[in-house]
């Protein structure tokens, strides 16, 4: 598995990209979790829907403001590396 764009930011979390899956892994607070997205021409586009659980603790449901706000931490990663994020 080959990964890419990974930083770790003061608001204490890290992105990672999986070029050959397209699939995003989000950390933070010693959790992870795996998001979905596709590659688009000019950046991504981000599942949110896909953002149900941390991996470690998958009966653990992630509500929706939860939801919205690693989305948008996805969002903010990519985007002050000039890409394009489309969250879906």
């Amino acid at each position: 598995m080959r990964f890419i764009t990974r930083l770790f930011r003061p608001k204490g979390f890290t992105v990672s990209l999986d070029e050959r899956r397209c699939t995003f892994v989000y950390r933070e607070r010693g959790r992870r979790l795996q998001v979905s997205g596709e590659a688009m021409a000019d950046g991504y586009a981000v599942y949110a829907s896909s953002i149900r659980h941390w991996d470690n603790k998958p009966a653990e449901i992630i509500d929706d403001n939860e939801r919205q706000r690693i989305a948008t931490n996805i969002r903010s990663h990519f985007v002050e590396r000039g890409k394009n994020v489309y969250l879906s």
